[in-house]
């Protein structure tokens, strides 16, 4: 299963299998995100994935687990060499996703993908294929829903496979599937967080191998000490290295601050304005740092406080994905919000039938972060499609979001950003709400 060079993918989206680099293999699959959805419903949308990768070379097998290796905290993997193998493993337990070579000796790809729809149909299958295997090709297009060309680049199995598992929530809407489906250039889980989160679940571990991991990255070092010596922590210049960082400000917020960076660094600042990221993630650190300070003043432990700090930090995360993935509309996007003076996620809304709440949180469920801070995340500019205890983390990352617009406007290019009176009146809120523009130095209104 080598993953070296270019390479082309096929993508069972609405019936029909898109192949980007044109080879001469033409048809339609009955197969599509319907199919994808449908063969998904029993599976809870966070867990670690277990993807099952068959190839009779292990040689090339051997290479890709290591190429892979970065994946582990998203994945559990295993690497099999036989369809008979494989078929013994589905035996024993579930499996997520199955990734296998069409050209195989005594059971080929496609034979075990069909084996695979037939007894596992809960399993999502992507077939690996070369050239000159068309014959193979034509008899699997119905047993597999995505295909891949050989050799493979790693970025694009990756993205693949995670858009697989995305596809698994019960929960995510057609709309969202499809969109997230034709995004080239999803972030990736930083590799400084999954380092961090080895260290984290060992059953004993010491503060200074958190900062002996980030001081090895410079640039990360000096965007930690910068937000930990800003008026977001109230710490202004106490702070001068990375262990100081971590004992003022704890290892739970450190390890967000990573991965926030870390994902808001992989985007390029070419292909949208950098001042839209720059305010984008000025805005983030507001509504964070408002969002725990809510959390604190009504009384929360220190748990569900940092809590709202991470879904603050990370709400508009879908705002870069779409700058980044669909840069010309997403222009159009803005320019509409500004002149139909609406809230950008309705803009974004009519444009994409999704907006960026929903594009970040189902992308964060993979990363397994905690449910409560996905589902206020997706869910932050409704917050009445939360039931329960109130105040809850969406509706205080709701208000939170709504006050830091105030405190610093025009941060994030929203002409208007509403908070639900009708909502916070209804859940009893309506003083928790003024106390909070108090303690924010927001005045009502």
């Amino acid at each position: 299963m080598g993953v070296k060079s270019r390479s082309w993918a096929a993508c069972t989206i609405l019936g029909n299998i898109h192949f980007a680099d044109k080879p001469s293999v033409q048809g339609q699959a009955t197969l599509c995100v319907d199919s994808i959805r449908r063969c998904m419903e029993n599976n809870p949308a966070v867990q670690k994935k277990r993807i099952l990768f068959v190839d009779d070379d292990e040689q090339s097998t051997a290479a890709l687990q290591n190429r892979l290796w970065h994946m582990r905290h998203e994945w559990e993997m295993e690497f099999l060499h036989s369809g008979q193998a494989a078929l013994s493993r589905l035996e024993e337990g579930h499996v997520d996703v199955i990734v296998s070579d069409l050209s195989m000796p005594r059971m080929n790809g496609a034979q075990l993908l069909e084996r695979v729809m037939q007894r596992y149909p809960d399993t999502a299958r992507v077939m690996l294929t070369t050239p000159g295997e068309e014959h193979l090709l034509f008899n699997s297009v119905q047993t597999a829903h995505w295909f891949l060309h050989k050799p493979c680049e790693t970025d694009l199995l990756v993205k693949t496979i995670r858009r697989v598992c995305l596809l698994r929530s019960p929960e995510l809407p057609y709309e969202i599937a499809e969109l997230i489906c034709t995004l080239e250039r999803l972030p990736s889980l930083p590799r400084m967080y999954s380092e961090l989160m080895d260290i984290f679940n060992k059953p004993n571990f010491d503060l200074s191998e958190v900062s002996d991991v980030i001081s090895r990255d410079p640039s990360m070092t000096a965007q930690i000490l910068k937000l930990a010596n800003s008026a977001y922590f109230g710490l202004r210049g106490k702070i001068s290295n990375v262990q100081d960082a971590l004992s003022f400000i704890g290892f739970d917020t450190i390890r967000y601050l990573v991965l926030s960076v870390g994902v808001f660094s992989q985007f390029d600042e070419k292909r949208f304005d950098s001042r839209f990221l720059e305010s984008v993630w000025a805005h983030s650190l507001t509504t964070a740092a408002a969002a725990k300070s809510i959390a604190e003043h009504e009384g929360f432990n220190h748990g569900f406080s940092n809590d709202c700090f991470v879904a603050g930090l990370l709400h508009d995360l879908g705002k870069i994905i779409l700058a980044d993935n669909r840069s010309e509309s997403y222009r159009t996007v803005l320019a509409t919000a500004q002149s139909e003076r609406i809230p950008t996620w309705k803009a974004e809304h009519a444009f994409y039938k999704a907006h960026h709440g929903e594009i970040a949180g189902y992308l964060l469920q993979l990363w397994e972060l905690p449910q409560q801070i996905c589902s206020a995340i997706i869910n932050h500019h409704s917050p009445d499609k939360f039931s329960g205890p109130e105040p809850s983390i969406t509706t205080i990352l709701h208000v939170a979001d709504a006050l830091a617009h105030k405190i610093k406007r025009n941060h994030n290019q929203d002409s208007i950003v509403e908070m639900d009176a009708a909502f916070l009146s209804a859940v009893g809120l309506e003083e928790n709400v003024a106390a909070w523009h108090t303690i924010l130095g927001v005045k009502p209104g």
